[in-house]
């Protein structure tokens, strides 16, 4: 079932002082729509947030800004946004500003982003930790043809040599790292696995169920998705 959120008050006037922030604006790296990376966080700041779009810098922004922000992006279905998460012992998040999340769950319901949330003990560097993912269509069937592969917003290739191109680049960041593997904002299945048999089908399809067998998405939710109806 989709969720209703409502939008309050506080947050609107959160977005209304977004508009006089001189912070000068990030590069919404328009070029790259449809499949742009984009990692947010709010960790240890009082008025601000860092964020990196693709392997860009690591900037710093006005949390007065981060409104104004998300609207220009324009994002499209594709668009990965990640969250750092910092959650206590009972897994209450610490340090989102108040509001800005309930404004963010509104604005999924205008956009097509997939939206990924990481906790901060689950990932090495969050800036810097390798996040694969890929675009294909929206619905059922996803031939591998037609799918595209990218490593933080970088494409790696299409079809069969993209496909093994950004599962040889997971193994070889594995090791070291904690890398993961997200999908796009796909069409919503009633038992909510549909990045994981999509996985499968391509390796069977791609004839590489031996070598790459054990690698599977990161088991980590796209919050946008589970808000569209199966």
């Amino acid at each position: 079932m989709k969720q209703a959120f409502t939008v309050v008050s506080a947050v609107l006037a959160l977005g209304v002082a977004g508009c006089s922030t001189p912070t000068r604006a990030p590069d919404f790296a328009q070029g790259d729509a449809g499949h742009r990376l984009v990692r947010i966080s709010f960790r240890g700041q009082n008025t601000t947030y860092k964020m990196r779009i693709n392997e860009g810098p690591v900037r710093s922004f006005a949390d007065t800004s981060f409104t104004n922000h998300m609207i220009a992006f324009r994002f499209e279905y594709g668009d990965i946004v990640v969250w750092e998460a910092v959650r206590d012992e009972h897994g209450k998040e610490l340090s989102w500003p108040p509001g800005v999340s309930l404004w963010w769950i509104g604005q999924l319901e205008r956009v097509r982003a997939s939206h990924y949330c990481i906790n901060s003990d689950n990932i090495k560097d969050f800036f810097s930790t390798p996040l694969y993912h890929w675009t294909a269509p929206f619905a059922k069937p996803r031939p591998l043809p037609d799918a595209l592969f990218f490593c933080n917003g970088q494409k790696l290739g299409q079809g069969v040599s993209g496909f093994c191109a950004m599962l040889d680049s997971y193994l070889a960041h594995r090791a070291s790292d904690t890398p993961f593997t997200l999908a796009p904002r796909i069409q919503n299945e009633a038992d909510d696995m549909e990045d994981l048999d999509q996985m499968c089908r391509w390796l069977r399809e791609s004839g590489a169920e031996a070598k790459y067998g054990g690698i599977y998405p990161s088991g980590i939710t796209d919050f946008a998705r589970e808000m569209d109806s199966p």
